[in-house]
């Protein structure tokens, strides 16, 4: 019987220290090899001379522990000085010894059977005069290696692979492994090959006297179990330690899993995060023990939540085979709540919901607003069913000052538009009007405007005479819907005007001779529907330079133009700023030459010392960033300075952050967000008493903890408290990125979920802060149609229960690697739109946010004149909502991901809108500033353009944002202790490592198509590899099996990482031989290290590439909580 099916045994201490040394040390090295180095070790190792002999080293400036997959490789020439290539990466074997004929065996080969038979009798020897035997019979097997079986018949491309123990019967392993090695009884020794092996067994559960496992992991093969006999780990091969190593940590962290879970009832997720109660109990059980002292080192984790999901499949095998509980027995640690949060083939944690509805459920207002594109047939209009629902939407719209009866329309109730409304006849002696009237004047046919209307309208402020004694007007210009960034868009109310910020006063003021009529308009509308005249309630912000082409609520204050109340600069600097204050300041090199950017200014962090009114300057106190005297500090730190400059007012740029906190919660990193995101939403900090300049080492009103000045208040986010926050939604939420980065900003607690993606829900799930919240797994239409109808459901969130609503719809049906935008799928996902415009009519939320692609602000539909971008906001203006859009790069917020996305932000009227998030991380220097745009107004001009704004930080490259992860080489253990995701979402085959292993690291972002068609690649399987790719794949930018850049960003993550993709082919790590990890995406994606993503590597890959990018969404949490 093998042990480990048993009951549970006391067993005896024995040491691990030997078999657990190395167990990732391994620390990250920054080595490069050109292609010319390539070409110097081939012709090296291809030598014949004798007197060249090439040896594997470990170069004195590196720490390359048992198992790292690398070596330097020294050349010594008789008679010659010993030369080092300490820079060139050498893969360690993917393969046995014995896959290539060779043996470092120092014991004779036998037959399992004949080596079975001999240690038998060498154990009888030995135990012959005991009396009493061991239970088991065990033979030590060292010098071992474990592997994949060969099968002949098919053609697997891992058959012969080295490969890790826990995937042994395990889901994502196989049935049974070969296993090469010598075994051992006594002092006879005797080398095996391919035994095949399908048992292995963890002895020690359950004996919490000691922690070690030394002696205690076997294998058994089918002939072993005939003879009733045990094969014992001991020392792995040297090619194996890196396979071994990491599973032996595993297998420790198991037996604390199986005993926890034994000791204790309902173990959630929850249990293993940081100061939880797994942790508590290692810290109790085994906080003694030397040997977990040292494993515990090995990874320094805190939070094993990561840890359980990445290992959930074999963990479950060990408590299958361990626990028989007796029967009728009602604890089964089997049945334990943990299993249905992480199991990604058993999912129980939230129940699925069925799929009743398979068209877009949308309101009546939505239908009508989309029901002419593309998509329209995909569409099912669905009225609100129940009076009392009814009757609490209409309170809850009145109550906001939202548009009320958005069932009827415009044309439904015969109401005039515009064109058609009659015009008092231009006479022949100049109308008498007066300030505060709106007019119409004959539309000018030949400008930039472009327009085809025949009138415009005008807001007259002044009626007054110019130097020639004429009579003009100071006007305000009001567009009629089709000449905003609506554009062609559908829109309801077409007697609706919108007030601009675009006037023609001073020496542009129009005579009065051009006046055609007077119009009557009715300002300050709440309920359009009824009225028969002009109604404006909105004013369109126009101004090009500002870029924000936004519509906000209507003020008395927007009457007059800006061009009266311009200040000057230094007016408008004492109005803004105040003694004390920290500010973001530009300088320059004359006067600040220690940051080494490529720009000549940049934004330094200061403080306001006094304004000097005479010459109109300030004086400030410039912070020193702590970063250029301790590489190890966060980019963000600051540390008090006595450096005093002298600027003009025009260089104070905008208010920052910056806050206090102990030195110990410093170096623990217990900052909360935003302050422990190396300066985003420009978030500073300083250690207390780091300088002895000021009091307390603070300057007076720098920020402390309880301050009323502070922005972000002491309580840290990742432990929100939702008391006084507005209460969230989350539609089409997927992991949770937008949601949770919504929340990082300290305004809104999110109580409601709603995917139909399992894992996506179940990882929103596990790393939810909120304990209230509530989750549906399964579709938005079905929700909606339950919320339409008035369903009690718990998980069906009231009328009024959501003041922010956050929505990243599928992209896949905008995508432009999406190839066919007209299929069933795609247009049904194109269609989701619709339904995210039916969510914001039926909940009206206060604020309203909206992720997609920037491909959905372009000419879609099968003539491509079908703007999508533009119906939405049509769509939101027209239920009354202030809007914005946002066109946001990734890498502007602190992200290394080179990802632009468009966002829209709807808020309530009468609120304050959102500031636009402001840019703390400069452009990348290596790809250049290229101007973008969502779209053009109808003046030509470009809106929602990308911002070049100076910023405080450079540019976050992938190769410092993941610079402390240890170095893995080609991957192929997948297993990483300290960091549980470090692992590909695909395994790649022996011919596709050997392509990637030949691309060069130098220059920065080498492709195989670069390679061969630059020289470097000549012949052998990479060339044949070449030869066989289509066009669009061998193009000469195509990025088949294409390196990251180091010094640059992530290229956008998708929901595959496809290695031979001529467009997103660009995935092979910027050092090692393999592709990026689900580890080094979490960090491009902004995800944190102990976040948990449900499911396998692959299934991961997708909750990824489908985020929201972290960092922007802090950015926009910031805004939110600044309105």
């Amino acid at each position: 019987m093998a042990p480990n099916v048993t009951p549970l045994l006391k067993r005896k201490r024995r040491s691990c220290a030997a078999s657990c040394s190395g167990v990732l040390s391994q620390q990250a090295r920054n080595n490069d090899h050109s292609a010319t180095d390539v070409a110097r070790v081939s012709g090296i190792t291809r030598s014949h001379s004798p007197s060249v002999v090439i040896r594997r080293v470990r170069s004195s400036s590196e720490s390359i522990p048992p198992g790292a997959t690398s070596s330097a490789i020294h050349i010594t020439t008789k008679g010659a000085k010993r030369q080092k290539l300490s820079h060139v990466v050498v893969p360690r074997p993917a393969y046995p010894h014995s896959a290539f004929g060779l043996s470092n065996a120092t014991a004779p080969l036998r037959s399992e059977f004949e080596a079975i038979y001999a240690l038998k009798q060498e154990y009888s020897h030995l135990h012959a005069d005991k009396p009493n035997r061991p239970a088991y019979t065990y033979f030590t097997l060292n010098d071992f290696s474990v592997y994949r079986p060969y099968y002949r018949l098919s053609s697997n491309r891992y058959d012969g692979e080295l490969v890790t123990l826990d995937r042994l019967q395990n889901r994502k392993g196989c049935n049974t492994f070969l296993v090469d090695g010598v075994l051992a009884c006594g002092k006879l020794k005797v080398c095996v090959k391919a035994v095949p092996i399908s048992i292995l067994t963890v002895d020690g559960y359950g004996n919490t006297d000691t922690f070690s496992l030394s002696g205690k992991i076997c294998v058994q093969s089918a002939t072993a179990a005939e003879c009733d006999v045990w094969y014992q780990f001991g020392t792995p091969s040297p090619e194996y330690r890196r396979f071994f190593s990491p599973f032996l940590w595993l297998a420790h962290f198991t037996k604390s899993f199986v005993e926890y879970l034994t000791e204790t009832e309902n173990v959630t997720l929850a249990h293993f995060a940081a100061d939880m109660q797994f942790v508590q109990w290692l810290q109790y059980t085994y906080g003694g023990d030397s040997d977990w002292l040292q494993w515990q080192q090995m990874a320094n984790l805190s939070d094993y939540r990561t840890t359980v999901a990445a290992n959930v499949g074999f963990l479950f095998k060990e408590c299958w085979s361990v626990h028989n509980p007796a029967p009728g027995s009602p604890f089964n640690i089997r049945n334990q709540p943990v299993w249905g949060e992480v199991d990604p083939m058993n999912l129980k944690a939230i129940p699925q919901q069925p799929n009743k509805e398979t068209a877009t459920i949308v309101t009546p207002y939505a239908y009508r607003c989309f029901r002419h594109m593309y998509f329209g047939q995909q569409l099912k209009q669905m009225s609100i069913r129940d009076n009392a629902v009814n009757a609490q939407v209409t309170e809850r719209k009145r109550a906001l000052g939202l548009t009320v009866a958005t069932g009827v329309t415009p044309y439904e109730t015969g109401m005039r538009t515009p064109e058609s409304m009659p015009s008092t006849p231009p006479s022949a002696s100049p109308l008498e009007v007066n300030a505060g009237d709106v007019v119409s004047v004959e539309a000018d046919k030949n400008g930039p405007w472009r327009s085809c209307d025949t009138v415009w309208y005008a807001y007259i402020m002044d009626v007054r005479l110019n130097r020639r004694k004429e009579q003009v007007l100071d006007v305000l210009w009001l567009y009629e819907p089709q000449h905003t960034t609506l554009g062609a868009a559908y829109y309801p109310f077409a007697n609706e005007l919108f007030l601009s910020d675009n006037c023609s006063c001073g020496h542009n003021a129009i005579a009065i001779d051009a006046v055609i009529s007077k119009v009557d308009v009715k300002w300050h509308i709440k309920d359009p529907v009824g009225v028969a005249v002009f109604f404006a309630r909105r004013k369109f912000c126009t101004i090009h330079e500002e870029d924000s082409y936004s519509f906000e609520t209507l003020k008395d204050s927007d009457f007059v133009c800006n061009c009266s109340e311009r200040q000057r600069i230094w007016d408008d600097c004492i109005r803004q700023f105040a003694v004390s204050d920290c500010v973001l300041v530009l300088v320059d090199e004359e006067e600040f030459n220690a940051y080494g950017r490529a720009k000549k200014s940049w934004l330094e962090p200061a403080r306001v010392v006094a304004f000097n009114n005479l010459q109109q300057r300030v004086v400030l106190q410039l912070f020193q960033r702590k970063n250029r005297l301790d590489l190890a500090a966060r980019a963000n730190e600051l540390l008090v300075s006595p450096e005093m400059i002298d600027v003009p007012s025009s260089r104070l740029i905008r208010k920052c952050n910056v806050r206090e906190f102990e030195p110990s919660d410093i170096r623990n990193g217990r900052l909360p967000v935003p302050y422990d995101q190396n300066g985003a939403a420009d978030c500073y900090y300083i250690a207390k008493s780091s300088s002895g300049h000021e009091k307390d080492g603070v300057p007076e009103r720098i920020s402390k903890p309880g301050s009323a000045r502070e922005l972000f208040t002491q309580q840290d986010s990742k432990q929100c408290n939702p008391t006084h926050k507005l209460r969230g939604m989350g539609i089409f939420c997927g992991g949770g990125n937008l949601d949770r980065g919504l929340e990082d900003g300290g305004a809104v607690v999110f109580d409601y979920a709603i995917d139909w993606a399992e894992h996506a829900l179940h990882s929103y799930r596990a790393n939810s802060r909120n304990p209230n919240a509530r989750y549906f797994l399964g579709s938005v239409n079905d929700y909606l149609a339950a919320a339409l109808d008035g369903a009690g459901d718990a998980s069906i969130a009231a009328v009024g229960a959501v003041e922010v609503l956050g929505a990243g719809s599928p992209c896949p049906g905008f995508s432009n690697l999406q190839l066919n935008k007209f299929s069933d799928e795609s247009l049904r996902n194109a269609s989701m739109v619709a339904a995210v415009i039916a969510y914001v009519d039926f909940y009206s939320p206060k604020y309203f946010l909206l992720e997609n692609v920037v491909n959905m602000t372009r000419g879609l539909g099968p003539d491509k004149t079908e703007n999508v971008f533009s119906q939405v906001l049509a769509a939101l203006v027209g239920l009354g909502y202030q809007v914005q859009q946002f066109l946001m790069d990734a890498w502007s917020y602190g992200s290394p991901q080179q990802r632009t996305r468009v966002f829209i932000v709807a808020t309530a009227p009468g609120l304050d809108i959102l500031p636009v998030p402001v840019h703390t991380h400069d452009h990348p220097s290596n790809m250049g500033f290229r101007e973008r745009a969502l779209g053009r107004s109808s003046n030509g001009l470009p809106f929602g353009q990308r911002r070049n704004d100076w910023t405080p930080f450079p540019h976050v490259s992938i190769s410092d944002a993941c610079s402390d992860l240890p170095e893995i080489t080609d991957s192929q253990p997948q297993l990483c202790p300290s960091f549980p995701d470090h692992r590909t979402s695909s395994e790649e085959g022996a011919d596709s490592r050997s392509r990637i292993a030949l691309i060069p690291l130098r220059p920065y972002g080498m492709g195989l198509v670069k390679a061969v068609q630059q020289g470097l690649i000549t012949g052998g399987e990479p060339l044949d590899y070449y030869n066989r790719l289509g066009k669009h794949q061998a193009k000469k930018n195509s990025t088949t099996y294409a390196r990251v850049r180091r010094d640059g960003l992530m290229p956008t993550l998708t929901t595959v990482l496809r290695i031979g993709d001529g467009i997103a082919g660009r995935t092979i790590h910027w050092r090692e031989h393999r592709n990026v990890t689900v580890q080094e995406c979490k960090r491009a994606q902004g995800y944190w290290d102990e976040e948990v993503l449900v499911g396998s590597p692959a299934q991961q890959m997708k909750i990824i590439g489908n985020s929201v990018d972290r960092k922007v969404s802090l950015a926009l949490g910031v805004a939110l909580k600044e309105a």
